[in-house]
């Protein structure tokens, strides 16, 4: 059961680099559009 918080932290971990990884492809995907306009 100590090892609960580790897991909850990995699990932070992973939803930020969802996050980041979502806001980064949206921009990309936005600029890249654009261009092609």
């Amino acid at each position: 059961m100590f090892l609960l918080p580790f897991w909850i932290f990995e699990l932070f971990v992973a939803l930020i680099q969802a996050v980041v990884f979502f806001v980064l492809s949206s921009i990309y995907f936005k600029q890249a559009i654009e261009d092609h306009h």
